[in-house]
């Protein structure tokens, strides 16, 4: 990862990762990937298989508008 970037996946890393259930819900997920321009495209099957393991939580909301 670049210095100041965000890992996408931070299991890879070591980092706990915890993963708000609302983004299960999400047709296409994207996150940081490691560096300040690129984002990881994921659908939603692929986030499931990559991140089903992790701790799982509700603690944000999707936009209402």
């Amino acid at each position: 990862c670049d210095r100041g970037a965000v890992p996408p996946v931070g299991m890879a890393w070591g980092i706990e990762t915890i993963v708000d259930d609302e983004l299960e819900a999400c047709e296409v997920v994207y996150a940081e990937a490691g560096d300040h321009e690129h984002l990881l495209r994921m659908s939603h099957q692929q986030f499931h298989e990559l991140m089903g393991a992790t701790r799982h939580g509700r603690f944000c909301k999707l936009p209402t508008h």
